[in-house]
């Protein structure tokens, strides 16, 4: 079968399609069989400039924040069917081009995609302001929500379409404009979300505008444009606390979902069967390429050596193939590039002592950037690999003794975002939930997400939330308005 011909990506503006200024290009291609996938302009400042000039004048001169949220829930709804009548289409492209196993990107990307945005279509429409009851009788005390004005998102290639749509479902139902600039390694699924959103019934020019290019190039000038008024990311922890040092300098809002080192904590008591699956496909599943990916393994002494030999079973029974394969359970990384910094890694861990139980290279007899699911025992918490975010299919394991040591390993970490305890003592499991310095905590099971619950974390996982009413907060501002029905002025 021909692969499909080459998507050229253009920057969406202001209601239009354009090509970067600069007339450069760059490419994406498909990490399994190394064709092209789409070429995409290498944008400037200028293009920046331009898309936040038509943001800011959507949302300054346009009616779209001034809408009743009925109005803005038809946008989104709207928006959720276009989405939804492409799931099979844009769940192939994400495969193509990044290497996520087909069957993955429509169930876990594309679907919770479609069911986020018609959350955000409700959620539109149950946007309330305060009446504060305890001010004196002579006194109307009004709190109004107002959308927070011009947003720049910059987003990543793991889920490069759900994770754009959670911040633009927000801003939208908020009220507000924005500019997506994506990562360059999924330039064509990402800017995809634009054919969804180009004359979209109700939805005014200006109020969605995108365009690609390097970080470096254009998503520092994005995120420091003084008519931006808030930033949205998502990536590593790193580039975050440098996006947070641009807002700070002229107190613009953010919110950052940064990097995980996510513990999973395994007692004696667990379920060990669903337990050892589930460790399995929260390391592994994408290829390790998840915020999330419960990177840490913290069991119960006694245990590992039984829980290790069904972990090393399920990891060599994964099933390896193409990505647009249904039955392809593990594809390859995003790009060689992120193969070899997961390698930096392994050779780390070797070097500081860490046992290689299982992998640790390449996968035999794949030209692509496949990794070999990786598992490294006797880690210690000192080591690279059990601090740093690898960002790859890398288990670190280590041992404990009792619920106090097992709480304060996971917790000794910089990161704070996903965890998971497997107990059948609900005692327990509600101390070390409460005890967990963590954003999101599973009880026997892992990856579980809903639109209707907060995403973010603590530390260096970030600040704000996503999803949830609590992630619809984040694209509102509060303005207090006082009425003095009384006679007199109660200064004397």
């Amino acid at each position: 079968m021909n692969a499909p011909a080459p998507i050229k990506v253009r920057n969406y503006i202001d209601g239009a399609w354009r090509d970067a200024s600069s007339g450069a290009i760059f490419e994406s291609r498909d990490p399994w069989s190394g064709e092209l996938v789409a070429t995409a302009g290498a944008s400037s400042v200028d293009d920046v400039r331009a898309a936040v000039g038509a943001a800011r004048r959507a949302f300054d001169d346009g009616d779209w924040r001034l809408r009743p949220g009925k109005a803005r829930a038809a946008v989104l709804l709207a928006l959720a069917d276009r989405l939804e009548s492409r799931t099979e289409e844009l769940s192939r492209l994400v495969a193509r081009e990044m290497g996520k196993p087909v069957r993955y990107a429509r169930e876990r990307e594309l679907e919770p995609a479609i069911d986020r945005i018609r959350f955000y279509a409700g959620a539109a429409r149950l946007v309330e302001g305060v009446v504060t009851n305890a001010a004196a009788a002579h006194l109307l005390n009004l709190v109004l929500r107002e959308p927070v004005g011009v947003c720049a998102f910059i987003t990543p290639w793991n889920d490069p379409i759900d994770l754009p749509l959670r911040k633009i479902g927000a801003a939208l139902a908020a009220g507000c404009t924005f500019v997506l600039k994506p990562a360059s390694d999924a330039p064509a699924s990402s800017m995809a979300i634009f054919e969804l959103l180009d004359d979209l019934p109700g939805l005014p020019p200006g109020v969605a505008n995108g365009l690609t290019g390097s970080g470096e190039a254009i998503g520092e000038a994005l995120a420091g444009d003084p008519r931006v008024d808030k930033i949205g990311f998502t990536g590593s922890s790193e580039v975050g606390r440098r996006l947070a040092v641009i807002a700070a300098d002229r107190f613009a809002r953010i919110s950052v979902e940064g990097g995980g080192k996510a513990p999973v904590v395994v007692f004696g008591d667990a379920d060990l069967d669903k337990a050892m699956d589930a460790v399995a496909v929260g390391i592994f599943l994408y290829a390790g390429q998840s915020c999330t990916a419960g990177s840490r393994l913290l069991i119960q002494r006694d245990l590992k050596e039984p829980f290790l030999d069904g972990l090393i079973r399920r990891a060599k029974a994964l099933r390896v193939g193409p990505p647009l394969a249904e039955t392809t359970q593990l594809g390859p990384m995003v790009s060689e590039r992120q193969l070899e910094r997961v390698m930096s890694y392994v050779r780390s861990g070797t070097e500081e002592g860490a046992v290689l139980r299982l992998g640790g290279d390449r996968l035999a007899g794949e030209r692509a950037p496949y990794m070999a699911p990786t598992i490294f025992d006797d880690v210690t918490p000192s080591m690279r690999i059990a601090r740093e975010e690898i960002f790859g299919p890398v288990l670190s394991v280590m041992t404990f003794e009792t619920e106090d040591q097992a709480l304060a390993m996971a917790n000794d970490t910089a990161y704070g975002l996903g965890s998971a305890v497997w107990t059948q003592n609900v005692n327990r499991a509600i101390r070390m939930a409460k005890g967990l310095r963590v954003g999101d905590v599973w009880v026997n099971t892992h990856y579980i997400r809903l639109a209707e619950s907060p995403f973010g974390g603590v530390k260096a996982s970030g600040i704000g939330r996503e999803l949830g009413l609590e992630g619809l907060d984040e694209y509102f501002e509060s303005k207090r308005v006082c009425f003095d029905t009384s006679p007199t002025f109660h200064l004397r």
